[in-house]
């Protein structure tokens, strides 16, 4: 009803960081983005970029060595960090062990900087190694240990897809599956047993809109309150027990690297989130979660809107980054204040 979307919005307001003059770099979010191999280097840039502009300080990239110095080269707004390896790194098929033992170096790289990270991004051009994939499931029970905002998209969905149970009953992730990710993640949940069976046994593309809200609240429900943003012409949000729906015009064109931009607006309004909002508890409504997946989809589709009607066909994703300042500061019009109070930056708790 109208009155809910009415409470999200307004919560949705207090959770954006004000404009301090005598804040400090970092305050308004330093969020890492696990992702980045030797065919993929542009989906965890699209991330990273879209959180600054969204408005986080600072923006990490964890990746592999092959993805290094193309990352670099697109920008020098981000901190890059090659520290992941991969199968095709490895000379004549080393040991198994040895893999093991690389996977589980790149993993502790990464836990050293967790404590100063306001919130992670797993997935955007994560490719799927599996040596990689190793260091990735230590890296998200490592980040859970901290009780990190987490957000995990694209390839990070299929590691979730085959290791379920990582993140069952972990208020704090949000996943953005596409159609296709989400059916994934439902056979998943049916073959772990959270699901008895599949509803609505259709092809994705198929599905009418009150079938997919029927398949997102289910799995959400099966996770145990982990918040599903099934991302398309309609975005459903739930984590089993509230739902939200945006349908605002966005575009009708499909350029790659839309989802990567959803991602990364998603992790700099989950890292908000987790510092400021009130509400703690993962059955209170709006929840921190659900509202950082509300707000990117509303921001999201505002600059893809926009982009489309001066572009058309010409549209690509750099558009969509380049809109967002102006967008962003539609919906949220800027106060600077003189104010020498450092805004609350809670430890991670939504």
């Amino acid at each position: 009803c109208m009155c809910v979307y009415v409470c999200v919005c307004v919560a949705l307001k207090q959770i954006v960081p004000p404009l301090i003059y005598s804040a400090h770099k970092g305050q308004a979010g330093r969020v890492g983005i696990i992702g980045g191999c030797f065919e993929y280097t542009g989906a965890p840039y699209y991330a990273a970029i879209t959180a600054l502009k969204t408005g986080a300080d600072l923006a990490h990239i964890f990746c592999t060595q092959a993805a290094a110095i193309p990352i670099k080269s697109y920008s020098p707004e981000l901190i890059v960090h090659p520290v992941l390896y991969a199968s095709n790194e490895f000379q004549n098929d080393e040991a198994v062990d040895e893999q093991h033992r690389l996977a589980t170096k790149a993993a502790d790289s990464v836990r050293t900087w967790l404590p100063r990270l306001s919130g992670l991004l797993i997935g955007p051009g994560l490719g799927r190694d599996p040596v990689v994939w190793e260091s990735v499931r230590t890296i998200i029970k490592d980040a859970m240990d901290l009780h990190m905002p987490l957000v995990i998209d694209a390839d990070g969905l299929g590691l979730i897809s085959a290791h379920l149970d990582l993140i069952v009953g972990y208020p704090h992730v949000v996943l953005t599956p596409n159609v296709v990710e989400l059916e994934r993640l439902r056979s998943a949940a049916v073959s772990t047993g959270l699901l008895a069976s599949i509803a609505n046994k259709v092809h994705p593309a198929e599905a009418t809109r009150e079938e997919l809200t029927e398949n997102v609240q289910q799995l959400a429900h099966a996770l145990q309150g982990v918040t599903v943003l099934a991302k398309g012409h309609v975005d459903i949000i739930s984590n089993g027990t509230a739902l939200i729906q945006v349908d605002d015009e966005g575009s009708p064109r499909r350029c790659g690297g839309q989802g990567d931009v959803l991602s990364g607006a998603t992790l700099t309004f989950l890292s908000w989130a987790a510092r400021r909002h009130p509400n703690t508890q993962p059955s209170a409504f709006p929840s921190g979660s659900m509202l950082a997946a509300y707000g990117a989809c509303k921001l999201v589709r505002r600059c893809a809107s926009e982009s489309f009607k001066r572009l058309h066909r010409g549209m690509t994703t750099p558009d969509i980054i380049a809109a967002i300042p102006t967008e962003f500061e539609v919906m949220f019009p800027a106060v600077p204040t003189t104010t020498t109070t450092a805004p609350a930056t809670g430890k991670h708790s939504l």
